[in-house]
């Protein structure tokens, strides 16, 4: 792997814009860092809505882009340090790049850029719709958009209630998947418990995904809760 090749790795591995849902998260991101250009929101303290075409509001636990992230916590000055920071990094890799027949140590080189790239927990879960009645009200499938670091492994637990009539439908169920780094779709099946209703269709039902990971040294979890129309 050349230079080139190396600094094209890092930043497919810091950059990522796979997912079309993402546009509304990045949007409420810029649009933190307008209302505070200068100090942003503070770290952890996030909150990105956006409101989309239709009139309804999105939440978001994470921009899904460590840049417009960071910009949204830290403001134009966090982002300028993070830009000096990668550029130090490239730098760097640059100073470090072997001679002819030598390429080994530049594996090395670049496998800890990469590591220094991912070194943070990214989490996200996002209930989407449509939600679909299953085998007549017996559960229902659940979609759901999942952002978690490449490699990885994470846990969802989703739960789903529904009044039906002068009842309650509810269930729950546990998941695990796989994590590729960006934002990836998923279903879980949510079976109706034996001692409620079963589901219907055309009526709102409540539902609520949890989703939980670690990294070396950290671990977090990040919830979405929606109201959606449950279908046939």
């Amino acid at each position: 792997m050349g230079p080139q090749g190396g600094l094209r790795a890092v930043g497919e591995h810091r950059v990522s814009l796979a997912s079309p849902d993402r546009t509304g998260a990045l949007r409420a991101a810029w649009q933190v860092l307008a209302g505070d250009p200068f100090t942003g929101a503070g770290p952890g303290q996030t909150r990105l809505r956006w409101e989309g075409p239709d009139g309804t509001a999105h939440f978001y636990a994470y921009a899904d882009n460590e840049y417009a992230q960071v910009a949204a916590e830290l403001g134009l000055p966090g982002l300028a340090l993070l830009a000096f920071l990668l550029a130090a990094l490239a730098r760097l890799l640059w100073r470090s790049r072997p001679a002819p027949g030598t390429g080994g140590s530049w594996a090395g080189v670049v496998a800890a850029a990469v590591a220094f790239s991912s070194g943070r927990l990214f989490l996200d879960v996002q209930v989407e719709e449509p939600v679909r009645l299953v085998a007549r009200g017996a559960a229902v499938d659940v979609p759901l958009e999942i952002t978690c670091n490449a490699s990885g492994t994470v846990d969802v637990f989703v739960t789903v209630t529904q009044r039906v009539n002068r009842g309650i439908a509810a269930g729950s169920e546990f998941a695990s998947f796989g994590c590729t780094g960006s934002g990836q779709d998923a279903t879980v099946r949510v079976t109706a418990s034996q001692s409620g209703r079963a589901f219907v269709r055309d009526k709102n039902a409540v539902v609520e995904a949890q989703i939980f990971g670690c990294r070396p040294n950290i671990c977090g979890s990040e919830t979405d809760s929606e109201t959606v129309r449950v279908r046939r």
